[in-house]
């Protein structure tokens, strides 16, 4: 595991978790969690998003980041599925995370924009 990503876990488990856990309200949550995701993650260069519709019109964000130097892997992709409890969490929140995986990868990254709670409740 690298420096990074230890440091990373280490920080979920002494700050996030525990803010997560007592949260009350899913604006201050929403804010805190696209703040964290800003300083933890910063989007590299070559990096091209689009917003799509899937399928039955499900919305999301279509990641890549090729360099001229990497090869083009249109065979394989990757479906990230945020965390957020359907509270917290929008696609545009973890565009930098989904073209750090584009990057390491050679693939073109979905991050799905599920609709969040209480906004829409269950089974919405």
């Amino acid at each position: 595991m690298s420096l990074r990503l230890r440091l990373a876990v280490m920080a979920s488990r002494a700050f996030l978790k525990p803010t997560i856990a007592r949260a009350r309200d899913p604006a201050r949550l929403r804010r805190m969690l696209r703040l964290f995701g800003r300083l933890a993650f910063r989007e590299p260069p070559f990096t091209l998003a689009i917003r799509t519709s899937l399928g039955q019109g499900l919305p999301g964000l279509v990641v890549s980041n090729r360099p001229d130097t990497r090869p083009i892997r249109p065979e394989k992709a990757v479906l990230l599925l945020h965390g957020g409890g359907f509270v917290a969490g929008r696609a545009s929140d973890y565009r930098p995370f989904a073209a750090w995986i584009a990057r390491r990868t050679g693939c073109t990254v979905f991050v799905p924009d599920y609709r969040l709670a209480p906004e829409h409740p269950f089974p919405a």
